[in-house]
């Protein structure tokens, strides 16, 4: 409403009145959504509620008086009203807002402490013009918080229809292609169906987004219960989920031997201190840690050195083509070292042809993911390639 007010302001000035105010007018009340009184300092700080017949705004929308009243006492249909008296209304200017659809949300007035004989037809195009203007920004507002709403209805369904579940990707040793964890997955059962990089960034516009990351973080632990002990479960998490108490509170409670924190990046990093901290904490608790996307986007060389990772999955951008590409080798020789002084190990992320799995197992790799071999799976699907032991 910053702007509604700032409209209000310079429309009191211009008409020289005392008090200007946007109403929204239901079956049964006015609601005073918007008010430049500058002089009336001990008006109540909550919202301004009337009853809709004891105001103004009924009058004017229903064209019982005239938008402009040089001296209120002179009309009876509103000389006695309560309202009048509260707000020692002697001039009064008001006009309807109407929305696009011309349906009637309220109205826009100006209240002066005194009669004025003086307000004429131009200060009536005036108000016309600021009453547009207010009524364009109003339906922007109302339509963003349709938006709004809508968003948090199918947030909140997530939970109530029960629609979050947990897909397993498979992480491959290259060296003897054996099976030695998976990554979780969330995925939305919904119709039509949305991508869940939407569906978390739509949980965030409406402050949900570490609550949804946590939930999903719940929902793939219950995995570990079908898992075997030899199996990791890479888990996605945000820098905000990280430091958020609700993980800390959720991730207190569990074994973390089999369980990797894949600290994912969509944005970059505001406070590497606090993010460092978390790092540290959940390290000390038994967390491996694992940076995702290394090589691409704002997981920079840099971001791995301050995280300092045990395990550095390489993005899917560096590992397409690897076989044919000599930068891309390049790069991926660096973080082997890199990788080897440090402690760490690496990941390689979508490989989908034999040639790139053999150039990164060449290359030093030691894990590797993606549709070469296999694909998200069911949990049932993931403790049946366990059972193989090795991928096909």
């Amino acid at each position: 409403m910053h702007t509604i007010d700032r409209t209000l302001a310079r429309l009191r000035d211009h008409l020289g009145m005392d008090i200007a105010y946007i109403s929204e007018v239901t079956d049964t009340d006015i609601f005073v959504r918007a008010l430049c009184a500058p002089n009336l300092p001990n008006l109540p700080n909550e919202q301004i509620i009337l009853e809709r017949e004891t105001g103004f705004c009924h009058y004017i929308i229903n064209g019982k008086i005239p938008p402009i009243l040089h001296d209120v006492s002179s009309y009876p249909t509103v000389a006695n009203l309560a309202m009048r008296t509260d707000f020692d209304i002697q001039a009064f200017m008001g006009l309807p807002l109407l929305r696009p659809d011309g349906s009637v949300y309220g109205t826009l007035c100006c209240i002066s402490h005194s009669p004025n004989p003086t307000l004429n037809d131009r200060d009536l195009e005036t108000i016309k013009l600021f009453a547009e203007f207010a009524a364009e920004q109003i339906d922007d507002e109302l339509e963003d918080r349709r938006l709004s709403d809508d968003r948090a209805y199918r947030i909140q369904s997530i939970w109530d229809q029960g629609l979050l579940r947990i897909n397993l990707q498979p992480i491959v040793r290259l060296s003897d292609m054996t099976y030695t964890g998976f990554e979780a997955l969330a995925r939305f059962d919904t119709d039509p169906y949305r991508s869940p990089d939407k569906w978390f960034l739509e949980a965030a516009l409406v402050g949900r987004g570490v609550e949804l990351e946590v939930e999903a973080v719940r929902v793939a632990l219950r995995s570990l219960l079908l898992l075997p002990s030899t199996c990791s479960l890479s888990v996605n998490v945000s820098p905000q989920c990280l430091n958020s108490e609700e993980l800390s509170d959720l991730l207190s409670k569990q074994d973390p031997s089999q369980i990797i924190l894949e600290l994912t990046e969509h944005a970059e990093v505001e406070n590497y201190s606090s993010l460092i901290q978390s790092v540290q904490k959940f390290k000390k608790m038994g967390y491996k840690l694992a940076v995702d996307d290394a090589g691409a986007g704002f997981a920079s060389l840099s971001h791995i050195v301050q995280i300092q990772p045990n395990l550095i999955k390489m993005d899917m951008s560096l590992t397409r083509n690897i076989h044919q590409d000599k930068a891309r080798r390049a790069l991926a020789k660096a973080l082997v070292f890199f990788a080897k002084e440090t402690g760490a190990q690496i990941v390689a992320e979508g490989i989908e042809t034999v040639d790139e799995m053999k150039t990164l197992t060449r290359l030093g790799i030691d894990f590797g993911q993606g549709y070469f071999f296999d694909e998200a799976l069911e949990i049932d699907q993931a403790v049946e390639r366990i059972e193989l032991g090795t991928a096909p």
